[in-house]
């Protein structure tokens, strides 16, 4: 498969942002383009032809093929997961400001 030239330019691009930006990019990435893949496909079966970067589409369309009802589902889940680990996120920065805060304090006495 070539690689286009904006994946490299993203790629270098993803070297400035902070690696939490990072990871939540990259997680939430291949949901977009599972999601274009997605409407193209039923662009597709609606006019009922071929396309011609048949190749690389094949390989998506196994990890896309989703039902009506499996796609809430994902959805639900995406989101359930991303809701999960805010939680989480402010609990951890919570903990480590209380304890940057405690360590300042030991540190005066």
């Amino acid at each position: 498969m070539r690689r286009s030239g904006r994946t490299r330019i993203r790629r270098r691009r993803m070297m400035t942002i902070s690696w939490r930006a990072r990871r939540k990019r990259i997680r939430f990435r291949t949901s977009i383009r599972e999601r274009k893949t997605m409407i193209r496909m039923r662009e597709d079966k609606e006019e009922g032809e071929e396309d011609e970067d048949k190749g690389r589409r094949t390989r998506i369309k196994r990890r896309v093929r989703r039902t009506k009802k499996t796609r809430r589902k994902w959805r639900t889940s995406i989101r359930r997961r991303a809701m999960i680990s805010r939680r989480r996120r402010t609990m951890i920065i919570r903990r480590r400001r209380r304890t940057m805060i405690s360590n300042v304090l030991m540190f005066f006495k």
